[in-house]
């Protein structure tokens, strides 16, 4: 498998199940993928960006289909089924909200 940040973010994104946010380490994603942390660097500057790059996968999981709401769809029903997906995604993943929180997504 060729290293990239996707690939690199799925695998955190996979192991907050048993680590949770407060367990991973770019050491922990690095075994999972077999390589040396440092390798891991060249793609990541630090935790940050791993965790903007798994808050980016998280929302384009939760974006995906999305369309823009009907014209005869309140955009109050419409936002608030946009909201209801976000949050989907982001109980799907264990401490995916604070993922979510203080992050940038791009």
């Amino acid at each position: 498998m060729k290293l990239s940040t996707e690939v690199i973010a799925r695998t955190a994104l996979t192991l907050l199940a048993d680590a949770g946010l407060d367990g991973l380490t770019m050491r922990l994603v690095a075994k999972e993928l077999g390589v040396q942390a440092s390798a891991l660097y060249w793609h990541l500057k630090n935790k940050q960006e791993l965790l903007d790059a798994m808050a980016t996968l998280m929302f384009i999981e939760a974006s995906d289909n999305v369309e823009s709401p009907r014209r005869d769809e309140p955009w109050e029903e419409w936002l608030i089924d946009r909201s209801a997906a976000m949050r989907r995604v982001m109980l799907r993943y264990r401490d995916g909200a604070r993922v979510m929180a203080g992050t940038s997504v791009s």
